[in-house]
């Protein structure tokens, strides 16, 4: 009887101590797990268009939004502004995916405005320098821009235009596309300022 005693008690004992090591065990795996994910998130990267390498940093994406919402309204401007005879046909179906019929309405004004018919027959180039970019912190964002067109051309003088514009952005309205990085959509634009801008 006092062996089957002992022998008990020394089971139980080797049971629980096994037990313990095991849990030791885990929570020093968990630990090392955690320490190794967390060295290789601070060094992820990635690549931008231009082969520029971007580290990767984890942060709230609700609280990101505004940033991504002034990307999206400069990658717009970039679309509508930045372009020359042999890319602008190709930027302004770009400039499609970011929005709705607002930006088809503001191509139609340009084209006739005789924006498009300088960069066709006077080989223009119009360059976009943006000045300045706000937004509100919430859904749908309000995006104030102020930019600067130049265009020069072969014929002409260089022209200057200074503007000020508007744009409301919903957020999250469609897919995360390469065509929408940002999954936001442009819903409309309101002109403040369009002058040119005298020589001096």
């Amino acid at each position: 009887m006092i062996e089957v005693n002992v022998a008990n008690k020394f089971y139980k004992t080797l049971a629980i101590i096994s037990v313990c090591v095991s849990a030791v065990v885990c929570l020093w795996a968990i630990y090392a797990v955690t320490i190794a994910t967390e060295r290789e998130r601070r060094s992820l990267y990635t690549l931008d268009v231009n082969g520029n390498v971007l580290t990767m940093v984890r942060s709230s994406t609700e609280k990101e939004r505004p940033i991504e919402a002034k990307a999206h309204v400069r990658m717009l401007l970039e679309y509508l502004f930045d372009i020359d005879r042999f890319t602008y046909k190709n930027k302004l179906k770009r400039a499609y995916d970011l929005g709705n019929n607002s930006i088809y309405t503001i191509y139609k004004e340009q084209e006739a405005g005789g924006w498009y018919t300088d960069v066709e027959q006077f080989n223009a180039h119009s360059t976009l320098i943006v000045s300045h970019i706000s937004c509100t912190n919430e859904s749908p964002f309000l995006v104030t821009a102020e930019f600067l067109v130049i265009i020069n051309s072969d014929v002409t003088k260089d022209k200057r235009y200074d503007l000020i514009w508007d744009v409301v952005v919903e957020d999250g309205t469609v897919a995360r596309t390469e065509q929408n990085p940002h999954n936001m959509m442009v819903t409309q634009i309101r002109k403040k300022k369009f002058e040119e801008v005298a020589e001096k």
